[in-house]
């Protein structure tokens, strides 16, 4: 499945590059779990925080640093794609979707499935 989507994701990359909408060498998301290269997204979306105390951590796995906690209604800068990383349960799910958000300057990782996306994707 990883596999899969590994694809997926890198044909999408490669069809945006090629209209003109993704930059050439743009990070898209990392793709193994513990992934931990992120960099200036192309595509960044306004994402709001569904519940409070909702950490933010330096890599998509939960022996990650915790390096903030959010509120419930923070809105924040977040990265188009989704990370997949370390299984984790929060807000009533399951998963291992890690939402790439910005904070303190830095793009740093958060369980996705806590976050609401609020408005349309911003291409830069």
């Amino acid at each position: 499945m990883k596999f899969r989507v590994a694809a997926m994701l890198a044909a999408v990359a490669s069809t945006l590059t090629v209209l003109g909408v993704l930059a050439p060498g743009a990070a898209t998301a990392a793709t193994a779990p513990g992934a931990r290269a992120v960099t200036a997204s192309a595509c960044t979306m306004a994402d709001r925080v569904d519940a409070s105390g909702v950490r933010v951590r330096t890599a998509p796995n939960l022996s990650a640093a915790a390096v903030g906690q959010l509120s419930a209604g923070t809105e924040v800068t977040a990265n188009c794609y989704s990370v997949q990383g370390a299984k984790y349960t929060a807000c009533g799910f399951t998963e291992s979707w890690w939402v790439v958000l910005l904070y303190a300057g830095h793009w740093r990782y958060s369980p996705a499935a806590c976050y609401t996306p609020l408005a349309s994707l911003r291409w830069t």
